[in-house]
């Protein structure tokens, strides 16, 4: 931007009525400080609308304000839309203001039609920052809305986990309950058998013998069942899921088949 100022804009480096090097110092501080446009926006702002009004002000041949165009595309960006249309309208204000100095004190013959090419340049310069600020919001907008896709996407994310973490909590509890109903159940017919067996192992020592026998595969069929209850946490904390409950998997309904 500098070297445009100084070589496609010839007139901005020669300002009228003030020493080179003055004019050399306003074009400096009207252009350079876009640099840092990024860590100070609001002063750097500040420090290129008044510098190029100035410049514009005493030019001989002002040229579209770049540098102000520059910097406008961040103040959507890095401020609020109030305070962004705030320093908007200011930067348009005191741009309009150097073009009218430009047009209404005249300093030579340089300066004819002066009112003519300030009003192109008005309009021109208007159009410039307008359409700086305007790119600047719009990109803030679609960062705004891609921010919010992120944010849904990332909700319905950890909703879905919230999920699938309660659902194998539940499922986990319905294993416990099926868990303690098979060791009470075989447990309660065990001890119904035993006091059987043990009351006519004297009278009927044959009787005895069928509870013993009923026991010993009510006590099988208990731990075949807890092994496979077993088997189904351990896979499901390997993440296989309730579906490596076959084979080995039987119903709770079926354990009264099994005892007899």
């Amino acid at each position: 931007m500098a070297l445009a100022s100084v070589v496609i804009f010839k007139g901005l480096a020669d300002l009228h009525g003030i020493p080179h090097w003055a004019g050399a110092a306003i074009i400096a501080v009207a252009v350079l400080p876009a640099a840092v446009r990024r860590r100070w926006t609001r002063t750097v702002l500040a420090l290129v609308v008044a510098s190029g009004a100035v410049g514009t002000a005493l030019s001989t041949s002002p040229g579209p304000p770049l540098a102000v165009a520059f910097v406008m595309y961040l103040v959507p960006l890095r401020f609020p839309r109030r305070d962004a249309l705030q320093l908007l309208a200011g930067a348009l204000l005191v741009t309009a203001a150097g073009l009218v100095a430009f047009a209404v004190v005249p300093h030579g013959i340089y300066r004819a039609g002066g009112a003519r090419s300030a009003a192109d340049l008005l309009l021109e310069s208007g159009l410039l920052i307008t359409a700086a600020w305007t790119i600047g919001y719009s990109v803030r907008q679609q960062r705004a809305y891609a921010a919010g896709l992120r944010e849904q996407a990332e909700r319905r994310a950890g909703e879905q986990l919230a999920e699938a973490r309660r659902a194998s909590s539940e499922e986990r509890l319905q294993i416990a309950r099926e868990l303690h109903d098979v060791v009470a159940h075989t447990m309660s017919l065990i001890a119904v058998q035993a006091g059987v067996a043990n009351y006519v192992v004297s009278a009927h020592p044959e009787e005895a013998v069928r509870a013993l026998s009923s026991i010993e595969e009510t006590s099988r069929g208990a731990l075949h069942e807890m092994r496979a209850l077993l088997g189904v946490l351990r896979a499901e904390r390997n993440g296989t899921g309730r579906g490596s409950r076959t084979p080995g998997w039987y119903p709770r309904q079926d354990w009264r088949t099994w005892t007899g």
